[in-house]
């Protein structure tokens, strides 16, 4: 019996192998490929994706664009190998490629300021969270087990070219922790876009963008609504899967 699906997304039908049970990409893999900022030029931008699970996020960035390069780290054995599969199956092998490895000693083995943009959709909860998955591949995923916010953001301004780009995305109750952290490490924060379940409940994701040397000045984008009070999906949320 195998252990793992094979689901699509987009209309192009891109594969995504991963965990029957287990850890499963969700909405915010698709929120963070859709903020992300990728400039038309030059070629070959390099983009590192921090934690990257089966890599979906890197899979769809690339299929939108040409000119870029994306990195994937991964600590955990069986979400790497899922990942180097659904290269091979979306036949990206030119354009991607993932290491297993621990991002808090990235240093010892990706080399310092060397990427255009990083992306993260990083663990959010703190190990002190009293709802951790009993499943440990979902408690690495989900709660600081093996890294934290500030370990993100620290890796990412060493890992980062001058006036290179951080994405993330995380919980609302951190935004203030997440500001702070990016300024204490010089990666001043640019755009923030906050998404909502619909119009009457509070937001539950955030999406910032930071930029490493970069004059203060941050930009607050149209917030997200994912569904209308009738509970369907947004047309800004059906786009997320109808790439």
């Amino acid at each position: 019996m195998q252990n793992y699906t094979i689901d699509t997304i987009g209309r192009i039908d891109l594969k995504i192998k991963q965990p029957k049970k287990g850890y499963r990409f969700a909405i915010e893999s698709l929120l963070l490929a859709d903020f992300v900022n990728i400039p038309k030029k030059p070629n070959n931008i390099k983009i590192l994706d921090l934690a990257c699970g089966c890599g979906v996020i890197g899979l769809i960035l690339a299929y939108r664009y040409a000119n870029v390069h994306i990195t994937g780290l991964e600590l955990q054995e069986r979400l790497s190998s899922y990942a180097n599969d659904n290269i091979k199956l979306n036949n990206f092998d030119r354009k991607m490629q993932i290491i297993r490895g621990d991002l808090r000693i990235a240093n010892n083995f990706l080399k310092e300021n060397s990427y255009d943009i990083i992306i993260s959709n990083p663990p959010y909860y703190p190990i002190t969270q009293k709802n951790i998955s009993p499943i440990l591949e979902k408690q690495l995923a989900k709660s600081e087990l093996k890294c934290n916010l500030e370990d993100i953001i620290k890796v990412s301004a060493y890992l980062l070219k001058n006036k290179g780009r951080l994405a993330i995305v995380h919980l609302p109750i951190r935004l203030a922790e997440l500001l702070s952290l990016l300024r204490k490490y010089n990666l001043e924060p640019k755009r923030l876009q906050i998404v909502y379940p619909n119009t009457s409940q509070e937001a539950n994701y955030i999406l910032v963008e930071a930029r490493l040397g970069a004059k203060s000045g941050m930009k607050i984008d149209m917030p997200f609504i994912l569904y209308n009070e009738e509970g369907i999906k947004t047309e800004e949320a059906k786009r997320l899967e109808n790439f």
